[in-house]
């Protein structure tokens, strides 16, 4: 079916990024490899250059592509530069961060832009968004501005560096915390806020109505780190509003 705006057939060409839904990232680059066979398909003149060995691969029935291991390797490396150039810029917080569902492919275009920038500027980006199986949408818009104020402002790149690992074990323990209190009322947490970032909310409290309050973290000059004024309190409200759910 030709695209109305090229009067003809769009190819993988004419696209400069794409950005995928991305629940986790094999699968994009398993689609990656889907699109360059599709492309293929429907560029017979571009076909006919290829090898024997891949030619006998784009007669196989359409079913047989789903699960031959051979159509699978060939068409994974055949894509490789395309998959390089022109979506691997999209999967660096999808990659770090795992599966955001439906926010999936708004990560994945923060991530192009955040790797990006200014080099977007005048390019095409086609999106590709689904939802188990049962409905999809494609579509394409091009960056005609400047998106500098994006990828400077936001500091997500930053904040994963900050990330503390933590083991199993104490992953487990944060959650048998919370499984303890969960649904009860009047009750304070007795959790550290050590090594949450500047302007996270906490929570401080929960009434006995279930009503929760809130904390702010707040920076911590070197003055103040110094003199030892706020001790264990370090980047603590001593006064948080009362922000109550």
């Amino acid at each position: 079916m030709p695209c109305l705006q090229l009067g003809r057939a769009f190819t993988l060409d004419d696209a400069d990024y794409f950005v995928f839904h991305t629940p986790y990232s094999k699968l994009v680059r398993k689609a990656v490899a889907r699109l360059a066979y599709i492309d293929l398909l429907r560029r017979p003149s571009k076909a006919a250059s290829l090898p024997d060995s891949t030619r006998a691969l784009l007669e196989l029935p359409r079913e047989a592509t789903y699960t031959d291991a051979a159509f699978e390797k060939e068409f994974r490396e055949r894509s490789e530069e395309l998959y390089r150039d022109k979506v691997l810029p999209s999967t660096t917080l999808p990659r770090e961060i795992g599966n955001s569902y439906t926010a999936s492919i708004y990560t994945a275009l923060l991530s192009l832009l955040v790797n990006k920038g200014d080099e977007v500027v005048g390019k095409r980006v086609v999106f590709f968004s689904y939802g188990s199986g049962m409905a999809a949408s494609m579509f394409s818009l091009r960056v005609t501005r400047s998106i500098l104020d994006v990828a400077r402002t936001d500091s997500v790149l930053s904040q994963l560096a900050q990330r503390v690992e933590a083991t199993p074990v104490e992953y487990e323990a944060a959650c048998r915390r919370r499984e303890a209190v969960y649904g009860q009322p009047a009750f304070v947490p007795h959790a550290s806020n050590e090594g949450l970032a500047e302007g996270v909310f906490y929570l401080t409290r929960v009434d006995e109505l279930h009503r929760r309050s809130y904390a702010r973290v707040q920076a911590v000059s070197l003055a103040e780190v110094e003199s030892g004024e706020k001790g264990g309190e370090k980047g603590r409200e001593k006064d948080p509003p009362a922000m109550v759910e």
